[in-house]
């Protein structure tokens, strides 16, 4: 049997994106798939080994840089560095010549997939979708920093607009250089593609109508049971537990007043510290590492606290944890506002962290049994979706959606 080649794009401004769809890209079939997995170098040795995958190295901007340009509320890729991306994603696609691409916000992708006729699903949370009615909540950028929420509110139905419009600019000069027609709007570039599959809980969608060409995967994240719990470190705790992590893209300046307020409120702490200094003193009685076993200590925790991406609310929500979000991007924020509609999370924006709103927040989260009775239900969601065999279908079925997506565009 012919083996479908796949390869798989992984955005690497963040370790979301490479190691959420190394679990995408270990649900296919070895026997039916032979799958290239591209993504910066940098995270191939975060990778478990699975000799079937082949690793191939895809750059990109640096991740600080993505940030301070969300920060700044401008695009975060330069004209110039999005044709040097395309310009990779062609060279793979030309040297290894896949059947199919899978991408996760590898925004270059559809303009090299495109021009090489080759089908492209979109890796993408539901939320982004252009016609989804969204709650637009205000992301922690600079204007929210320099000039507080409350004003920053009032401006927003002035200010929005021409931040989109800005961001919207960018990438239609680029629609312009392959004689494309330009965007309406931001959520319809970051949607582009044949194909969709949503790494998102259908429930928190449920009143959705899908076309035939998406679907629901549900949550893909990395729980990174490779990395072994620290020998010096307790097995278990008697106090209660809070587990901090910030990820890759959280604003870190929140650490000290949660420490602080959790020190205050006696909880034991575990500290994903990445590549941030702390002082000695902050640090005082807290487990940090730059790396943690997240699996295991969101085991262990009464409370996960994190920047309200998809990795670690689903995690938390696989092991059955309540969860407070800091979301500092829009991305963050618009997940986060998911989770707290259907009483999964409590959101406190970066700028709003207070000791007031914390120990409000942890109460609910720890005492409320419409959280405890929300969060149960969502962990059974989880735990019975038959990932692999929908994945299976729906790449399956590509060629006959192909099909009908040139009959209904006659």
């Amino acid at each position: 049997m012919t083996k479908t080649k796949l390869m798989i794009f992984a955005e690497g401004v963040s370790t979301a994106h490479p190691t959420r769809m190394w679990e995408l890209a270990k649900l296919l079939d070895p026997t039916c798939f032979e799958v290239f997995f591209a993504t910066s170098k940098k995270y191939h040795s975060l990778l478990s080994p699975c000799p079937s995958i082949q690793k191939l190295d895809l750059e990109t901007i640096p991740t600080d840089t993505f940030n301070q340009r969300l920060f700044h509320a401008d695009f975060p890729y330069s004209c110039k560095e999005l044709l040097e991306l395309i310009a990779q994603d062609e060279f793979l696609l030309k040297k290894y010549s896949p059947d199919i691409v899978i991408s996760d916000f590898r925004l270059t992708a559809f303009y090299s997939t495109k021009k090489l006729n080759i089908p492209l699903i979109n890796i993408i949370q539901f939320h982004w979708r252009p016609d989804f009615k969204k709650e637009m909540v205000i992301p922690f950028i600079k204007p929210v920093a320099l000039f507080g929420r409350t004003l920053s509110k009032l401006l927003q139905p002035f200010v929005e607009p021409m931040i989109l419009n800005k961001q919207l600019n960018q990438i239609n000069k680029l629609q312009k250089m392959f004689n494309l027609k330009p965007f309406a709007n931001i959520f319809e570039f970051y949607c582009y593609a044949d194909y969709f599959l949503y790494p998102d809980l259908p429930s928190l969608f449920e009143e959705q109508q899908l076309n035939h060409n998406e679907n629901f995967i549900g949550p893909l994240f990395w729980k990174n049971t490779e990395t072994p719990w620290p020998k010096e470190w307790p097995q278990s705790f008697k106090k209660p537990c809070v587990y901090i992590s910030m990820g890759s893209t959280g604003y870190q300046g929140v650490i000290p007043k949660l420490l602080n307020f959790f020190k205050k409120e006696n909880f034991e702490i575990i500290l994903s510290i990445g590549n941030t200094t702390y002082s000695e003193k902050l640090l005082n009685d807290v487990y940090y590492s730059s790396f943690i076993p997240a699996d295991a200590a969101i085991r262990k925790a009464d409370l996960v606290v994190c920047n309200g991406g998809t990795s670690s609310t689903y995690h938390a929500i696989s092991l059955g944890k309540p969860i407070l979000a800091v979301p500092s991007n829009l991305d963050q924020n618009l997940h986060s506002f998911q989770l707290h509609k259907k009483h999964l999370a409590e959101v406190i924006p970066p700028d709003q962290l207070s000791l007031s709103l914390l120990k409000q927040k942890t109460e609910i989260l720890l005492t409320s049994p419409e959280v405890r009775k929300a969060i149960c239900q969502a962990q059974q969601e989880l735990q019975y979706l038959p990932q692999k065999e929908l994945l299976k279908i729906f790449i399956e079925k590509i060629p006959l959606l192909k099909k009908k997506l040139l009959q209904s565009a006659r």
